[in-house]
């Protein structure tokens, strides 16, 4: 998986002679090739110079950042081959949040795997009644192995009350913990949270904005993980 951030925030910087290694604090490490040694002699314009002929020449390529260690790579793409999601990468500690524009997609965080579904995927239209169980049947059969933490957040755009919201997202939560309990996943293993309008992740100006905030999202974590804020308070 090749990605190419704009590094703007790190946490921990090793030199070594070969290449820099930036520690993140998620644990990801992410290997930059050094830049060259600039001798005391060399005035600062030259170099100035040659740092501009490398990133000419460094265009149309391959970025030459590599991202590994993502947890769940290899059941997300188990999940991609049996529904055709889309898969971004996420590194929020350089300031480049991914696009999560879609109906379905998955987002690659260094700790957790984050799915997002619209609501008209799964549900009748302002009910909790879930019309199609297939996304949520794939979710179990690729996630469902092992004792991971699964989490179900249910989300609505700012349209109806604040009230009709809560409880409806709420509902909807259950709903998709239940389902996965019918797949066989245990009960001990799931989370569900009815996040109402919290957390838009597009504007509730435009009718795709609102589209888009009425989501259900599935997070996906390693045994033992410490989960907070999943309604963004």
């Amino acid at each position: 998986m090749k990605i190419l951030p704009l590094l703007t925030t790190v946490s921990t910087v090793v030199f070594f002679s070969g290449c820099t290694q930036t520690v993140i604090n998620t644990g990801v490490t992410v290997t930059i090739p050094s830049k060259p040694e600039v001798s005391k002699v060399e005035s600062t314009s030259s170099f100035a110079v040659h740092e501009e002929s490398v990133l000419k020449e460094a265009e149309g390529k391959k970025p030459q950042v590599e991202v590994s260690n993502y947890m769940f790579e290899k059941e997300i793409n188990a999940f991609k081959g049996l529904t055709g999601a889309k898969v971004v990468a996420s590194l929020p500690l350089f300031g480049n949040p991914p696009s999560v524009s879609g109906d379905l997609l998955v987002v690659e965080e260094p700790q957790r795997a984050r799915i997002i579904i619209g609501d008209s995927l799964i549900f009748e239209l302002n009910r909790d009644r879930i019309v199609n169980d297939s996304l949520i049947r794939a979710v179990a059969q690729t996630f469902g192995k092992g004792n991971s933490l699964i989490v179900v957040a249910a989300f609505s755009d700012s349209s109806g009350s604040s009230d009709f919201n809560a409880i409806l997202t709420e509902k909807r939560a259950k709903a998709v913990r239940k389902k996965l309990e019918s797949f066989g996943i245990s009960s001990s293993r799931i989370l569900a949270f009815g996040c109402g309008s919290a957390k838009p992740i597009a504007p509730n100006n435009t009718v795709d904005g609102r589209a888009a905030n009425r989501r259900i999202e599935i997070y996906i974590y390693p045994e033992n993980m410490y989960v907070d804020g999943v309604c963004g308070q």
